[in-house]
C-alpha cells in the first residue's frame, strides 16, 4: 500500500549563512504586510504549521522571470517541549529554510536546491518574524521555500493565526510538505501562514 503524506497542524544541502538585514524590493509573496516584523506572538494562544524532522514545509512561489532572492522569512518558533506552558528549548538552534523546485504535479521536490539558515531570536516564549538575505538568484519558475529544523530533536511551528498581543489571520497561501525521510511530499491549497518572500529582476 502506498503511504499517505499528511499534513500536521500545530496548536496552541549546503547550509548556508547570510549576512541578515530587511531589504527593500519586489514583493513575491507577502501574508504578514498588515502586521510587520516588529511583534512577538505568545505561545499559548498561537496556531499554525507543525515544522519538525519529518515536516519540513512553507510556501509556493512562483518567480516570472530570472529574480535575485532578497529576503525569505516567516513568524516561526523552533521549540517543541513545554512543561505547564514554560517552554524547555533554551539550547534550540535556528530554523533552515530549503528553496525547492515544483515537479509537474505541483509537489515539492524531494531534493533542496540550496539550504540557508534563518535568524534566531533565542526567545522560546514567542513566536517573531526569522529571516534571512541569500541574494540568490533563481530562473523563472515554480518553488517552494521550506522551513524545517537542523536536528532532528528540534521542532516548532509556521505560523498561522495568534491572538496575543493582538489578532492575526494569516492570509491563505499554496503550502508544501515533504518527510525528508521517506521523500513524501504534499501541496495544500489556501492554507494560513506569516511568510514573506522578497526580490528584484
Amino acid at each position: 500500500m502506498r503511504p499517505v503524506a499528511r499534513l500536521t497542524v500545530w496548536c496552541g544541502a549546503l547550509v548556508l549563512s547570510c549576512s541578515v538585514g530587511h531589504a527593500q524590493g519586489r514583493v513575491i509573496l507577502d501574508t504578514i504586510d498588515s502586521i510587520g516584523t516588529a511583534i512577538g506572538f505568545d505561545l499559548p494562544d498561537s496556531a499554525g504549521t507543525t515544522v519538525e524532522s519529518r515536516q519540513v514545509a512553507g510556501p509556493e512561489f512562483t518567480l516570472p522571470q530570472k529574480t535575485r532572492i532578497l529576503e525569505i522569512g516567516a513568524y516561526v518558533n523552533n521549540c517543541n517541549a513545554y512543561v505547564s506552558g514554560v517552554p524547555l528549548c533554551t539550547a534550540a538552534f535556528p530554523f533552515l529554510v530549503e528553496i525547492h523546485a515544483a515537479m509537474e504535479d505541483g509537489r515539492p521536490a524531494p531534493d533542496a536546491l540550496v539550504t540557508f539558515q534563518l535568524s534566531h531570536d533565542l526567545d522560546p516564549g514567542h513566536i517573531r518574524y526569522e529571516f534571512v538575505q541569500p541574494n540568490l538568484v533563481l530562473p523563472p519558475g515554480r518553488y517552494f521555500a521550506l522551513f524545517g529544523p537542523r536536528w532532528e530533536t528540534d521542532g516548532g511551528v509556521l505560523l498561522g493565526r495568534a491572538t496575543s498581543p493582538i489578532p492575526l489571520n494569516a492570509d491563505g497561501v499554496v503550502i508544501g510538505s515533504l518527510d525528508p525521510q521517506t521523500g513524501l511530499a504534499m501541496r495544500i491549497p489556501d492554507h494560513a501562514a506569516a511568510v514573506r518572500i522578497l526580490g528584484k529582476w
